[in-house]
């Protein structure tokens, strides 16, 4: 009971710190939207690929849920195939960037000596990753303005909020490594 309790937890903290970072970069960067969910600068997906890679599918799991909430609470959308289809690629991506990385790039499942270089090619390949994704995606419901410069856009995003999110993450536990249990 206490693994699904802890599962649970883990699923709705996702959930919620999607959805209020979604907030938050709505309220920064509106002004940077290219086009229909289309950034220069997105710091969900920071969050996307950081709850991926500290939890797993049950991050993976939270992203989808907050992606169902952001559409219900920002959007004049119901639930549909495109939000659902949508909610899952932003789920699904990082895992997926996640396991290539693993497979091909070798990175250590456990990230217990990913480098800067790491982290750099991972947020590369999963900001190529989630974007061609979701723009292919969005071109099936014509919800995009051109597939190659959108594409090309919301990588660039992807990738600086990435960026953004998981340097911000390094330096948060390089501090407490320091502040660290004293003897």
């Amino acid at each position: 009971m206490k693994h699904v309790s802890q599962s649970l937890f883990i699923v709705a903290a996702t959930a919620l710190i999607y959805f209020l970072g979604f907030q938050l970069n709505f309220r920064l960067f509106t002004e940077l939207e290219s086009s229909f969910g289309v950034n220069w600068i997105f710091i969900p997906s920071g969050i996307r690929l950081a709850a991926v890679l500290l939890a797993g599918w049950l991050g993976a799991l939270g992203i989808v849920l907050g992606s169902f909430i952001i559409v219900l609470v920002n959007y004049d959308v119901p639930l549909s195939i495109f939000s659902i289809g949508t909610a899952l690629i932003s789920g699904l991506s990082p895992l997926f960037a996640r396991r290539v990385a693993i497979t091909y790039l070798r990175l250590d499942p456990e990230l217990s000596n990913i480098k800067t270089t790491g982290l750099l090619g991972l947020a590369s390949l999963f900001a190529v990753i989630s974007a061609s994704a979701h723009q292919l995606w969005f071109s099936v419901f014509e919800r995009n303005n051109d597939l190659l410069q959108d594409t090309f856009i919301m990588a660039f995003g992807d990738l600086a909020g990435t960026l953004i999110v998981l340097f911000s993450l390094e330096l948060v536990i390089m501090a407490l490594r320091k502040i660290g249990p004293r003897s």
